[in-house]
């Protein structure tokens, strides 16, 4: 059988299947069954990295859905199945207000259980998954068992219900509440009932969780119904003391929600429950309602939905919490087993990411100091006693005086306490003062590459672990990778890459002989993966600064299932990093450097297609038109002043580490120019003149090339996301100080590189300013605006000088393009909390083309963006197979993307592919004629 292969070959580090979202890989030759009192169960073989496998079993039901009449009620027991039923995926996540959820279903009490072997009696551990109560699920990709597992323990990760699904309470027998924690329950019997067939003791069972989970298992120690269904617990960063976790006015909440749904007229229990059973799941979550009228302040509303106590009168199933919590540990009537429970160090820092969001936090509190009272306590706002507890508090925590930005971290002190440590502690004492069996208390501190949390929300100059840092370094959490761990924090097991040790193909190369892995890329999906795979010798010692050289090649087979270093990088959050680094696998797209590649003389006849995506030689960060300035001053801010000549230059910057190297990069060469605008200083410049052999690359600038037409001439796609500097909306938060600057120095929106003087540069402010925001003095309500600017500076103008200078100079067609959709899998904009802001930042295209693993990305396959995502991978395979991205059209390419001529042809991708003219057609003439005039 003849087979066509497109095989994409990159300078880079990742092997991706475009076919389907990368989940772990298994061995299909080793499918345990087991059988269980609900039915059998075809599991998978997986890998924890060399040496180390596990069985998997996921998306188990452990009770009846919970849909029509069984919504708000406790769970049912789950009838079974016949046959044998697939337990490779994970089932659905349950319905919640969280915007990066995977595929989610009412239908979503599911669990997941992990064991080294499935004969013996081991330790078994059972995960409640944190999230508000609000959101999250038990999946892999957040709470991989590879760590757990390898400690010969059985891992179990549950689902339970969330929000108003989970935890609505009328207060009456219509809707007694707690659902989502009656789940646990019903999980738990399931456990007891069958763990042993799984390698699991059934009279060994601990239960742990963090945050939401970690009170979910406190009050599952409360719970008279989980007596007897485990033996050790395990709450961290999370008590059902800490008010954020218990509910006392559930009634109101319920009735608040109807009203915010349109159901104003209900006037009972029962027509409000009967109501709300035929609300479609999703909005019902969605219309989760706010702080329910308390007037407090971003960091310490209280969560609507969430455990409460059982109404009177509550019998049978329904029984979850007959009294207050801390009614129940106060008289010592908890389940008595051992107990660990504790917090990470600096729990609320993350709220000062949220102070840069909402600005107006420290003036309210000024203004209202009452507010800093705990919403619970019986204090009437405005009162002596309000104003005193408020007093002491601000005395204590920041020396009395009024809040401002340089006591945000004391203000998280405040904050952390009341929220988390003081409950937490309060927990202890009452559970060690009144049980015989051991009570163990910590705090988690160590601040290191994992704490992938704190890293995330930009938090690094502070001490301490942040809320949920923790998680990193108990699970396997793929949807974030972790970068390589120093030897001190040997704490954690480095993530290995998951293959299939059964299909290891061998090839020849010229440089030696190669062993790969067989991967997986769905179901009846595979490829073949070589990684790690050097391809040219070490840049090292005297090959630093030079172009690079050929590999000498290897003898004997090399192993190539994992991939090789990363090239050092100024990034703090960065995989395993080496000079020697010049390795490739199996293709991720270039950028910018596909263009310059087009232009090189030295590229030509080594490719025979091009696609750039959000990047030019002609974007401004994408040039250096004065490289040895920068060379010099890298050279002093390393310490080397006195430097004369290139050559002593460069033989002392050939004794630099590395690290230090690319850290020291110097500043924006004295430009004075605002956050956004700032050139970069190591990027593609001019060969210098003289240049020979393999050091020539770039004999001419590139507009100068583009111009006449020198480049290589292939098939080419480009185009840009329609939003791409919006991200600039969050260094606009980081550095306030932006728009008071520009105002006060318009020239600065001046192209920096255009050699104009000054009196010219104030007209073109003029003219920059009148165009993009009417001319009015920058302010935030205008910020879009400003991205607008922004995007088309840096990014589209460059793009749209080159699609048209390349289309009218070549014979090949080139096609334009605009990514404009917004859905679930742009990242990055959701990553940045920009989603209030139409359109696709920089970058959010990737997630549309690769399987992104450090995000679970498995959509809906009917969805908006699991379509779009099909339409890209076909366009941009369709171009590589055919040089044409719509040559085979059919349901899901139903349109012709022309090539660009002088009408300006485009292509919008968006929700559906929308053929035309380039939206942004006055934006660019606008800088063409600056250009023209000034340029």
């Amino acid at each position: 059988v003849k087979m066509l292969k497109l095989v994409f070959i990159s300078l880079c580090v990742v092997a991706l299947c475009l076919a389907k979202p990368a989940t772990r890989d298994v061995s299909f030759n080793d499918r345990p069954i087991i059988h269980t009192t609900t039915g059998w169960l075809q599991g998978t073989t997986e890998s924890c990295g060399l040496f180390c496998s596990y069985y998997s079993f996921r998306g188990i039901p452990y009770a009846a859905p919970p849909v029509g009449q069984n919504r708000f009620r406790a769970p049912q027991p789950h009838p079974g199945w016949s046959g044998t039923r697939d337990a490779s995926e994970h089932g659905a996540s349950c319905p919640s207000g969280s915007r990066l959820s995977r595929v989610v279903n009412e239908d979503c009490l599911f669990l997941n259980v992990y064991s080294q072997d499935l004969v013996g009696r081991r330790a078994v551990m059972v995960w409640i998954h944190g999230g508000s109560f609000s959101g999250g699920n038990g999946d892999s990709f957040t709470y991989g068992p590879d760590h757990i597992v390898d400690d010969n323990v059985v891992m179990v990760t549950i689902n339970y219900r969330l929000g108003a699904l989970g935890f609505l309470s009328t207060e009456d027998q219509h809707a007694t509440g707690n659902y989502g924690l009656k789940d646990a329950i019903m999980a738990l019997r399931w456990l007891r009932a069958n763990i042993a067939n799984f390698g699991g003791d059934p009279d060994n069972i601990t239960i742990f969780g963090e945050s939401a989970g970690g009170a979910a298992v406190h009050y599952l120690l409360l719970s008279p119904s989980a007596r007897g269904l485990f033996h050790k617990a395990i709450s961290q960063s999370g008590s059902a003391l800490n008010p954020w976790a218990f509910q006392t006015n559930p009634r109101d909440v319920a009735f608040q929600l109807a009203r915010d749904l349109g159901f104003n007229n209900i006037q009972t229990t029962e027509q409000l429950i009967n109501t709300l059973r035929t609300v479609d799941p999703m909005r019902l979550v969605e219309a989760t309602p706010g702080s329910m009228d308390y007037p407090i302040v971003r960091g310490i509303r209280p969560i609507p939905f969430v455990p409460s106590v059982d109404p009177p009168g509550t019998t049978g199933d329904e029984v979850f919490l007959p009294r207050a919590p801390i009614d129940i540990m106060r008289d010592g009537q908890f389940t008595q087993v051992p107990y660990i429970t504790g917090y990470t160090s600096a729990e609320s820092l993350v709220m000062i990411r949220e102070l840069l969001l909402d600005p107006s936090v420290f003036p309210t509190v000024n203004a209202n100091p009452e507010l800093m009272v705990p919403f619970w306590w019986n204090v009437a706002p405005g009162s002596a006693a309000a104003q005193s507890i408020s007093r002491q508090i601000a005395d204590f925590y920041w020396n009395g005086v009024q809040l401002h930005n340089d006591i945000r971290e004391q203000w998280t002190h405040y904050l952390t306490d009341l929220m988390f440590v003081w409950g937490i502690d309060q927990t202890v004492r009452l559970h060690a003062s009144r049980q015989q069996q051991p009570v163990f208390y910590y705090r988690f501190s160590f601040d290191g590459s994992l704490n992938m949390i704190k890293r995330l929300t930009l938090l690094t100059a502070y001490p301490g672990a942040v809320h949920a840092d923790d998680i990193f370094y108990l699970f396997s959490v793929t949807s974030i990778p972790p970068p390589l761990l120093p030897t001190n924090e040997a704490i954690m097991t480095r993530r290995r890459m998951e293959v299939s040790f059964n299909d290891r193909p061998i090839i020849h190369t010229t440089t030696g002989w190669l062993q790969g892995t067989t991967e997986s890329c769905g179901l009846f999906c595979s490829y073949y993966s070589f990684k790690g795979i050097p391809y040219a010798a070490p840049p090292t010692g005297q090959n630093r600064f030079r172009a690079p050289r050929p590999h000498p090649g290897w003898s004997g087979t090399r192993d190539a299932s994992e991939h090789g270093a990363g090239c050092p990088s100024g990034r703090n959050v960065e995989t395993n990093t080496n000079e020697d680094c010049l390795f490739l696998n199996v293709r991720l797209f270039l950028v910018k450097e596909v263009i310059y590649l087009l232009l090189s003389p030295s590229a030509r006849g080594l490719f025979h297609k091009a696609i750039s995506q959000s990047g030019s030689a002609l974007n401004p960060w994408a040039y250096q038109p004065n490289p040895r300035e920068v060379a010099f001053q890298l050279a002093r801010d390393l310490g080397f002043p006195n430097i004369q000549t290139t050559e002593q230059l460069i033989n002392t910057l050939r004794t630099i580490e590395p690290s230090r190297l690319i850290q020291a990069v110097p500043s924006p060469m004295q430009y004075p120019i605002v956050r956004g605008n700032f050139p970069l200083p190591f990027v593609p410049c001019m060969d210098p003149p003289g240049t020979t052999g393999d050091e020539v690359f770039l004999p001419r600038a590139p507009i100068d090339i583009m111009r006449d037409g020198q480049f290589t001439q292939v098939p080419y796609i480009a185009g840009y996301t329609s939003a791409e500097s919006l991200v600039m909306i969050r260094e606009l938060l980081l550095d306030a100080s932006v728009f008071d600057v520009v105002n006060a120095n318009p020239e600065l929106m001046v192209p920096y590189w255009w050699n104009v003087a000054p009196a010219t540069a104030q007209s073109i402010a003029r003219q920059i300013a009148d165009f993009y925001w009417g001319g009015v003095p920058l302010h935030t309500d205008i910020r879009e605006q400003w991205t607008h600017y922004l995007t088309d500076l840096m990014f589209v103008w460059g793009v749209d000088q080159t699609a048209r200078m390349h289309a009218a100079r070549q014979s090949q067609p080139v096609y334009y393009y605009r990514f404009s959709f917004d859905g679930t899998l742009n990242m990055f904009k959701r990553l940045l909390l920009l989603t209030a802001y139409p359109g696709a930042v920089h970058a959010d295209d990737l997630f549309y083309l690769f399987s992104v693993t450090r995000f679970p990305n498995i959509l809906p396959p009917t969805s908006d963006a699991a379509t779009t995502r099909r339409r890209m991978v076909r366009l941009w395979t369709n171009f590589a197979r055919f040089g044409n991205p719509t040559a085979n059209q059919d349901t899901l390419i139903q349109v012709n993307w022309a090539r660009m001529t002088n009408a300006n042809e485009f292509l919008d991708i968006d929700t559906q592919l929308i053929p035309g003219s380039n939206p942004f057609q006055e934006r660019m003439a606008f800088w063409n004629r600056l250009e023209a005039q000034y340029g």
